[in-house]
């Protein structure tokens, strides 16, 4: 699947920028399964935009949210820069029509999320390769910053293992260990079985779908447990 000069000029309008160097835009869409030797794949460009789109965030969030603590910046931060908030991007800027991708996707519904939302960081860093910061900053704020206004707005509530590390880190500069006790079922219906310890005791044990889910709650049950614990 290729581009053709009309579908470029489509794709520029949708980002808002028009490139001075269009071999930018097509290295920032071409996935590696169109990868050529005359054509590099967006992998590289990438790596730079996922920095690029740390260093815009961080940016705006320390200047919107002053009385926001570090943890509270870095949880914000992660909600924009996630899979999910790339991919938002991604389906508002319609780039499923735009992606160039090799013969093994049949059409274009078979292009997967994750090469939508990697298109977005690389999209960033060749409007920074073909225009400079500025150009780039303003793209961010274009494509980013509806939803940037929108988290500063509430503070981001702690997740169980950040509330239990911060616990664990206030009573004597200690981490919680997390430890994978067993592992069932079929790969595609894994359940995870997590302990999580202090100071060697466990405090809590939980299931979960993925090693993160079951993290999550156990981290919960911990902290119930010392709660629990504070009260007795």
């Amino acid at each position: 699947m290729t581009l053709d000069d009309d579908g470029l000029a489509r794709c520029e309008e949708r980002l808002g920028h028009a490139f001075r160097d269009r071999g930018h835009l097509v290295e920032a869409l071409t996935h590696a399964s169109a990868r050529s030797e005359e054509q590099p794949c967006n992998e590289r460009l990438e790596f730079l935009g996922d920095s690029l789109l740390g260093f815009f965030v961080s940016d705006c969030l320390f200047a919107l949210a002053r009385d926001w603590s570090e943890g509270e910046l870095t949880r914000a931060r992660a909600r924009l820069v996630s899979r999910a908030g790339l991919l938002r991007v991604a389906k508002a800027l319609g780039l499923e029509d735009f992606v160039i991708v090799g013969r093994t996707f049949r059409d274009r519904n078979d292009i997967r999320d994750s090469i939508l939302a990697n298109a977005v960081e690389a999209l960033i860093a060749a409007v920074y390769r073909d225009a400079g910061v500025r150009a780039a900053r303003t793209f961010v704020n274009r494509h980013f910053g509806a939803a940037l206004r929108e988290i500063a707005r509430h503070r981001p509530e702690p997740d169980p293992k950040s509330r239990l590390g911060e616990r664990v880190q206030a009573i004597d500069g200690s981490t919680p260990v997390y430890v994978v006790e067993e592992i069932e079922g079929p790969d595609h219906e894994q359940v995870f079985t997590v302990s999580v310890k202090i100071h060697g005791r466990v405090v809590a044990t939980a299931q979960g779908t993925s090693k993160r889910a079951a993290q999550r709650a156990a981290a919960q049950r911990a902290l119930e447990a010392l709660a629990e614990e504070e009260q007795g």
